[in-house]
């Protein structure tokens, strides 16, 4: 008679090894899933944000992405959530590096009117590249007069960076820091670039200065 083969005992620790590898397995698992999940998730707002400053942005026929809006960026709850975002420190440095960026400053530390000008208009050119450069110029002009009445001649660092975050804040179509600070890296790269024939992307740039008349400011584009 053929004797069974003696069960071989198991190591000391060996079952909780295989249960620890499993318990390890389902952790990765779930850690995956939700490295894949906010991947997925940056990935729809990095499209949103790429769409806001892309070229072929808006199609014959449809409203000017500019003149479009929507209320519900407009309840308590997600006015408190945007106005809490001037003070995060991702988006305050964005700004602060773009004014550092972009801005020339006078000796007493402000920006002329001259020097706003010449950068804004820029900005309009790529923000409204349908526009007529004199029908540009006029409405900044317009806006800066009307913005800034109480002293023309100059803005404070202070006055330029709540119309930097204002016009971040109106454009970017979601609520968050991240896409806040990308928003100032794109609007720099398309400024860099801006007027160079091998960069028509760049004319998607910034539909976001403050190139809107007052009767289009109830249609802001917050998406």
């Amino acid at each position: 008679m053929v004797e069974p083969a003696p069960v071989e005992a198991k190591a000391e620790g060996e079952g909780e090894d295989e249960e620890g590898s499993e318990e390890e397995d389902k952790e990765g698992g779930v850690l995956k899933e939700e490295k894949e999940g906010k991947g997925k998730e940056e990935k729809a707002k990095n499209k949103d944000l790429q769409e806001v400053f892309s070229a072929e942005r808006d199609k014959p026929g449809d409203k000017p992405y500019h003149q479009d809006g929507n209320p519900l960026w407009y309840t308590d709850e997600n006015l408190k959530k945007r106005g809490d975002l001037r003070k995060d420190p991702m988006v305050s440095e964005a700004i602060n590096e773009f004014i550092s960026s972009n801005f020339k400053k006078n000796k007493e530390g402000n920006i002329t009117k001259d020097e706003y000008q010449r950068v804004f208009l820029k900005i309009g050119y790529i923000l409204r590249p349908k526009d007529e450069p004199e029908k540009l110029q006029q409405k900044l002009v317009e806006e800066y007069d009307s913005e800034f009445a109480s002293n023309p001649e100059f803005v404070t660092p202070e006055q330029l960076f709540e119309s930097l975050f204002t016009l971040c804040d109106i454009w970017c179509p979601n609520i968050d820091a991240q896409e806040y600070k990308d928003f100032f890296e794109l609007m720099k790269f398309k400024l860099k670039y801006a007027g160079q024939s091998n960069s028509a992307a760049a004319y998607g740039v910034i539909q976001h200065l403050s190139f809107y008349t007052s009767d289009e400011k109830c249609h802001i584009p917050k998406k």
